[in-house]
């Protein structure tokens, strides 16, 4: 069979983003996974050694003296199994923890006071903060820098404690010690370099804050900019959704049942009006459009994730719920190009230098398997509805008091016939009963009477 290569663009194939749905759709636990035999794999039993032919001789026996009866012809060998992919069901190696960027939180801000070992003057504590706002843009050029500066201005420290413990002075610039140290220690780094990195640094911060004030006045007009934007996403993610919805609804249902016949010719805006079970589905479509607009509003920063929101943190579970369930039964999918796949947590802790070799769910992916999950739930809970109201119908009827028995039906009374007339015609006389109409003159004039 030839296997299709799959799409440069990482995303999962349908039919496992319509399983990771349904294992979304009704919890955040995960169902046991049966393991499932090798496709191809017989089903009869093992042969047993009777059925297993004889090995061929190397030359052929000599005839027999009485013929002996034909053998049964041996039974074929059984066909190979076919060998799965090796990558198919072999479980993924943990991620090596040497791969994940350390994130120790932001270095503790350094001052002269931390570095030096004395209370330094004014003018020695602006020169070494000078150097630290260095160190902190450009640490491969200013650290050093900085390092010896202050080794030297604590070893300058320690000579003027020794100078006044020995001599009961202190150390003056004119003392043979003083100009040895210096001649041997010279600064780390000039007066008129540290002037002008000061004026770089006042002219760097003058800039920031600048733009800060600047993003301050845009970052409205940025934000609905994004808004703007990712309107036309979340209104193909809805249509996707409801396409999804009205697929599953015939197929927990009958063709003919209302709800299906509904789902194919009228819509969401007919399903919504069926008494009982429209709710169901009108309230069900609205909680998945704003499941899908805070998906796409919170991967877009957008909207800041708000942990007492319960559609944030659900579609937070829901992620690694569908990350844990296809690192586990994705088989071969979850190689791309040489890539594995990791989940969305895990991809965000690798360093950017090892990111290449790993791939993870893209916002196309999830918004595929959160559109699967609601389609999912929202046939779920309809097929529950309908039990529902089956159940209660019954229980209603078996609760209905004995009545009295219903009395047969009354026949229609037969029409009375009127008694011979006895008032006098013009050519009958008084008294005189008028003539009975002749019997079977239908007949008489048949037979010709």
């Amino acid at each position: 069979m030839t296997t299709t290569p799959a799409p440069s663009a990482p995303s999962p194939t349908k039919s496992f983003l319509n399983t990771l749905g349904k294992h979304i759709a009704l919890g955040d636990r995960l169902p046991a996974i049966e393991p499932k035999p090798p496709e191809g794999a017989p089903d009869a039993p093992p042969a047993t050694p009777a059925e297993t032919p004889a090995p061929e001789a190397s030359a052929p026996a000599a005839a027999p003296a009485a013929p002996a009866a034909p053998a049964a012809p041996a039974a074929p060998p059984p066909e190979p199994e076919p060998k799965p992919d090796p990558r198919q069901d072999r479980p993924l190696a943990p991620v090596d923890e040497t791969e994940f960027a350390k994130d120790d939180g932001a270095p503790p801000i350094q001052t002269p006071r931390d570095l030096l070992k004395y209370a330094p003057t004014r003018e020695e504590e602006r020169h070494i903060q000078t150097l630290i706002d260095g160190a902190q843009r450009d640490p491969a050029k200013w650290q050093p820098l900085l390092d010896r500066e202050v080794d030297r201005m604590n070893r300058l420290n320690e000579l003027a404690r020794s100078y006044r413990a020995e001599n009961d002075a202190d150390l003056d610039p004119d003392a043979p010690e003083f100009k040895r140290f210096m001649r041997e220690n010279p600064p780390a780094v000039n007066s008129l370099d540290v002037s002008d990195l000061r004026d770089e640094i006042r002219e760097e911060r003058a800039e920031e804050r600048i733009t800060a004030k600047t993003l301050q006045k845009l970052e409205p007009r940025l934000r609905k900019l994004a808004i703007a934007e990712a309107k036309p996403d979340i209104e193909k993610a809805t249509e996707v959704m409801e396409k999804l919805m009205l697929a599953a609804i015939p197929q927990a249902f009958s063709d003919d049942d209302p709800l299906s016949v509904e789902a194919k010719e009228g819509g969401i805006a007919a399903l919504s009006k069926v008494p009982f079970e429209g709710e169901i589905v009108r309230e069900n479509y609205e909680r998945g459009r704003q499941v899908l607009t805070d998906y796409i509003n919170l991967v877009r920063r957008i909207t800041p994730f708000d942990e007492n929101n319960p559609r944030h943190v659900w579609i937070a579970k829901s992620i690694n719920t569908a990350a844990e369930f296809f690192e586990k039964n994705g088989g071969s999918a979850r190689f791309r190009e040489g890539r594995r796949f990791v989940g969305p947590a895990v991809y965000n802790r690798l360093k950017e230098d090892v990111r290449s070799k790993y791939w993870t769910f893209g916002e196309e992916d999830l918004v595929a398997t959160f559109s699967h999950a609601i389609a999912q739930e929202s046939a779920e809970l309809l097929k529950e509805k309908r039990e529902q109201l089956i159940n209660r119908q019954k229980y209603q009827e078996s609760r209905k008091p004995p009545g009295k028995p219903t009395p047969p039906p009354t026949p229609p009374a037969e029409p009375q016939r009127s008694s011979p007339s006895l008032s006098p015609s013009p050519t009958q006389g008084v008294g005189k009963p008028a003539p009975a109409p002749e019997k079977n003159t239908f007949m008489k004039s048949q037979l010709g009477i």
